[in-house]
């Protein structure tokens, strides 16, 4: 199949801030003309500039290009609903252990930018009904961004979780995983348009360190019974996903 732009779906906290910047430099490197590239954070573009944080004249703005590559938050579904122009597109997003996600979400946007009030606070030092609340309101992001439904409790948790999964492997070109990242990358490159290419020996190693190894057994207990769903989600990814 013949692709004419390279979209990347960045789910927070699954290394898809680096991956963006990776495809930025990879596209221009390959050619492609900046004012077809669209990613938050990279030439000149604020990285506060997701579509649904766009005023209504920057996307009538938008509305008038058409993107080769285009790589931010965005949820399945979400380039339609904002008509975003991108030519027939290489869809592609990665995916992370559901526990080791929500950490590393909590160390960044609560434990270090201070969000529900828990600036400073160490996830093993949250009261009980603190993380309870978080989880509540922080769960299966994943399951969020792939399924893109706006009131899951009218759907249903289980029929919310077959759409995810009908979306990951049906609608997206490719995915991979951030704990398996190099062999992700690998079998990106092997795939991706002749028109992208993507040089891996210059992406960082986003793996060095797991984040569990220092929270609780009692707090991964918690965490790990509020992402049932995203786990089954995540195992079943790896299961039966090819990496060619």
């Amino acid at each position: 199949m013949t692709y004419d732009s390279f979209v990347f779906y960045h789910i927070p906290k699954c290394g898809g801030t680096s991956f963006r910047n990776f495809i930025n430099e990879s596209a221009l490197a390959s050619g492609i003309n900046v004012n077809e590239i669209y990613i938050p954070g990279c030439n000149g573009i604020p990285a506060s500039h997701n579509l649904d944080q766009l005023s209504k004249h920057e996307l009538v703005e938008m509305r008038k290009v058409e993107y080769k590559i285009f790589a931010a938050h965005i949820r399945y579904g979400d380039l339609t609903k904002y008509k975003i122009k991108v030519g027939n597109p290489f869809s592609y997003t990665l995916i992370r252990e559901p526990v080791e996600r929500f950490i590393s979400h909590y160390n960044f946007f609560n434990y270090l930018q201070g969000n529900q009030d828990c600036k400073g606070i160490q996830i093993n030092d949250l009261s009980e009904k603190k993380l309870e609340f978080l989880l509540n309101k922080l769960s299966n992001v994943q399951i969020n961004y792939l399924s893109n439904i706006k009131y899951p409790k009218i759907v249903g948790e289980n029929n919310v979780l077959k759409i995810a999964k009908f979306h990951l492997f049906h609608e997206f070109t490719h995915f991979g995983f951030l704990d398996d990242l190099h062999l992700s990358l690998t079998s990106l490159a092997s795939l991706i348009p002749d028109w992208l290419k993507l040089d891996i020996s210059t992406f960082p190693d986003l793996n060095k360190n797991s984040v569990k190894k220092e929270v609780k057994p009692r707090v991964i207990s918690s965490i790990t019974d509020h992402h049932e769903k995203e786990i089954d989600l995540y195992q079943f990814a790896k299961r039966n996903h090819r990496m060619s």
